[in-house]
């Protein structure tokens, strides 16, 4: 029901968005924004940070492959690959084209959306941000994004801690599978620890990376496990939403 309303407030003001109207435009952009945060937060267990989910040059939305810097370094590591679900990166794509066309658009009214998308497509500032219109001077600026914002915009759809997706996705393992302890009785589509804890970006219990050079995970199963988390969101009621009217 979450998502569906989500779903139901981006589709009407696509079906009434006029460029004559700026303030349905900056509603319709956060609105998506709101959809995309979400998803990415589940498809990704990335880390509540000030620059959530970083930049579009961090996304191959051909391959799926996701780089993700959301902590601070550790040892050898800066960050971790992951891929993501494939209908996550068709939406991805269509937000691109949707940025694309109005940059363009925007940059030849001398609107500020337009320098705001222009940046987001050149990887200058993160993929996700939201907008405020100044009514009085028609301006439009970028918010400042921290996890009191983001919490308390996220709220009015789930009333949750913000790192309640990295919990959800943990939920998925099966402490009892692993690389090297697999069970045979246990389900086969069960899902190994080690699988869940590389995609979170945890260490083992040496502090190694979970793919370093002695790993004997394949990249295979984070391939597979983003196949997983394909499935889950589409159940949840995720699905591919066209900008364009």
């Amino acid at each position: 029901p979450i998502i569906e309303e989500l779903k139901k407030n981006i589709l009407e003001k696509i079906g009434k968005t006029s460029f004559l109207k700026l303030g349905d435009f900056v509603e319709l952009h956060n609105f998506f924004t709101d959809y995309l945060y979400i998803w990415l937060s589940i498809a990704s267990g990335y880390r509540p940070v000030n620059e959530p989910f970083g930049r579009l040059s961090d996304i191959d939305t051909r391959t799926g492959l996701y780089f993700i810097s959301d902590k601070e370094v550790q040892q050898d590591t800066i960050g971790r690959f992951i891929y993501l679900p494939a209908i996550l990166c068709q939406q991805i794509d269509e937000y691109i084209k949707f940025i694309k066309g109005n940059a363009s658009l925007f940059n030849k009214l001398g609107n500020d959306i337009g320098l705001i998308y222009t940046n987001i497509l050149d990887g200058n500032i993160g993929l996700v941000c939201y907008l405020k219109l100044d009514e009085a001077t028609s301006t439009v600026t970028r918010l400042k994004l921290d996890n009191a914002f983001l919490k308390k915009r996220i709220s009015a759809y789930i009333s949750l801690p913000l790192n309640w997706p990295r919990h959800y996705i943990r939920s998925l393992q099966n402490e009892h599978i692993g690389k090297y302890s697999f069970d045979p009785s246990l389900n086969k589509d069960s899902i190994g620890y080690d699988v869940v804890s590389a995609w979170m970006g945890h260490s083992d219990e040496l502090g190694y990376s979970f793919y370093d050079r002695f790993s004997g995970l394949k990249r295979s199963e984070l391939r597979a496990f983003a196949q997983t988390i394909n499935e889950l969101t589409k159940d949840i009621g995720f699905k591919l939403i066209k900008l364009e009217h």
